[in-house]
């Protein structure tokens, strides 16, 4: 079994006397959508579904169909990182969204940020795990969640059965357990199954072409049952 402690995910073999762990109280929480780590949160969700970061910067990354939005997710990046819109000196080096065409004709929009990458740091951000989002405050993780399930979720609506579910897809088991660890703290029961096992998949190369790829296994996160997803859009997700 894994707890979370301070210090990342530990098995009962490797705790120690002394180690603090998470545990989920299993009450419904209302963030503050309008404060500082609930935005901050957003970004690294963000970041962490569908951007990544580079040595000098973070890059997030959104697509054509994400066009309504852009502007919005553009000014929370400016607040958090403290940039002065109003600043007509500073106003003109302000990280934007910039439209990047892609071979396969499928736009996406563009955003790096040197500011953004020491802001992502300070909360303990690291792409190849997700243990340090124990140590953020509930606003963070509700704002982590959010930009984490618009990057990278979907709603699934079963027509036979008339229900409604969220669900997350990756090929890192351990990130979506540390997924539904935040969710179970927040008040939001999932359960994590296995989607496909390792195979080889033809897929674009991004060239225009197609090339046969050896992908991982993946595995799905679902939240389902009506009063379960409804607690997670409204306060959450």
């Amino acid at each position: 079994h894994l707890f979370a402690t301070l210090n990342g995910m530990k098995t009962t073999a490797e705790l120690d006397a002394g180690d603090k762990i998470f545990v989920a109280v299993n009450k419904k929480f209302s963030p503050d959508k309008g404060s500082p780590e609930y935005e901050t949160g957003f970004i690294s969700g963000l970041v962490y579904g569908d951007g990544c970061i580079s040595d000098n910067a973070a890059i997030v990354d959104l697509w054509e169909d994400d066009d309504g939005n852009v502007k919005k997710i553009e000014q929370i990046i400016h607040r958090i990182c403290g940039h002065d819109t109003k600043n007509q000196k500073t106003h003109k080096i302000l990280p934007i969204f910039n439209l990047a065409h892609r071979t396969d004709n499928y736009e996406k929009y563009r955003l790096q940020s040197s500011s953004l990458l020491r802001v992502l740091k300070n909360n303990g951000f690291n792409k190849d795990n997700l243990d340090w989002i124990h140590s953020n405050s509930k606003d963070f993780k509700s704002g982590f969640l959010s930009g984490l399930f618009y990057a990278d979720g979907h709603i699934d609506f079963n027509d036979k059965s008339r229900s409604l579910s969220l669900r997350i897809t990756s090929i890192n088991f351990f990130a979506l357990q540390n997924v539904q660890l935040v969710l179970q703290e927040l008040g939001i029961f999932s359960r994590i199954n296995d989607l496909l096992p390792q195979r080889e998949t033809l897929m674009s190369n991004g060239k225009g072409g197609m090339k046969l790829y050896s992908c991982r296994p993946s595995y799905r996160l679902i939240i389902a049952e009506k009063n379960n997803c409804k607690t997670a859009s409204k306060n959450t997700i």
